[in-house]
């Protein structure tokens, strides 16, 4: 008769069961199955979620500054001549620099919006913490509405930077 360990809750006898299928060869960390030949562990090397977010946040930077940077290019070479009242009329001088002038300031405005839509789901969930626990978990809505709120930000960003352009006071305001 089988000992009092080995039965289960019913009183009756649990035969032996390994508990995974294949025995694990601790001589040369690989798989040895009960028959056949051993398979090789798939090693796949563990970066920390920390790690992996500086290299994403440099990544994200990065690309930020140098595709600033080659907007700023045209902006910077024609910006003398956009100035300058005696300007050719059939110069493409003045439409080149307000053309990448405009491309710059909507690429800024697209990246502080992407900015804010990325943080916006967290900054909800933090506040809703605070103020009405319920509705804490609604902040997967504002994640899965990052591109939506991204475009309308980008357009919002933009409009409101070119209103103030246009309503400040430097040389080029009479050419809108």
């Amino acid at each position: 008769m089988a000992s009092d360990d080995k039965k289960g809750a019913s009183g009756t006898e649990v035969p032996y069961a390994p508990a995974y299928p294949q025995q694990l060869d601790v001589n040369h960390d690989v798989y040895a199955p009960e028959k056949g030949e051993p398979q090789e562990l798939p090693v796949k090397p563990q970066r920390s979620f920390l790690l992996r977010q500086v290299f994403w946040a440099l990544r994200y930077f990065g690309v930020v500054v140098v595709v600033a940077a080659l907007l700023v290019i045209p902006v910077a070479v024609k910006r003398d001549s956009a100035f300058t009242d005696d300007a050719d009329p059939r110069s493409t001088d003045n439409l080149i620099f307000y053309l990448f002038l405009w491309l710059l300031v909507t690429w800024l405005a697209g990246t502080l919006a992407d900015l804010a839509a990325m943080a916006l789901p967290y900054v909800y969930r933090l506040l809703a913490r605070y103020f009405n626990p319920a509705h804490q978990k609604y902040w997967r809505v504002f994640r899965a509405l990052r591109r939506p709120i991204r475009f309308l930000g980008t357009v919002a960003f933009g409009y409101i930077a070119f209103a103030i352009v246009r309503c400040s006071r430097v040389p080029f305001r009479r050419t809108w």
